[in-house]
């Protein structure tokens, strides 16, 4: 690791421990898997995985995040909802992003 880069990864190990917790939104994506990463051997049980799930979500993507969980020992929530609740979701408006 460059020292730009070592030096972005001591700030941000700094951060999450004075966090003293975190809940990580974790898609499985690279983003939140280092996150979740970093924030676990930071944190250890006070770092917590939330996968948010829909019928959207291809199966294959919520199963690789609780086998990536399961294997480090990092508690997992996998909480569902339906996106067509939401108003906003379903009129798909064109200012929506």
């Amino acid at each position: 690791m460059d020292g730009k880069l070592l030096k972005k990864m001591d700030y941000l190990r700094g951060y999450i421990r004075d966090l003293g917790s975190l809940a990580v939104g974790f898609s499985g994506g690279v983003d939140s898997t280092l996150l979740l990463q970093v924030a676990h051997e930071e944190l250890g049980d006070r770092a917590i995985a939330v996968t948010s799930t829909d019928a959207a979500v291809p199966e294959r993507e919520i199963e690789e995040a609780r086998v990536f969980c399961q294997d480090r020992g990092i508690k997992h929530l996998v909480c569902t909802f339906n996106p067509l609740e939401i108003e906003g979701y379903r009129k798909n408006t064109a200012d929506r992003c």
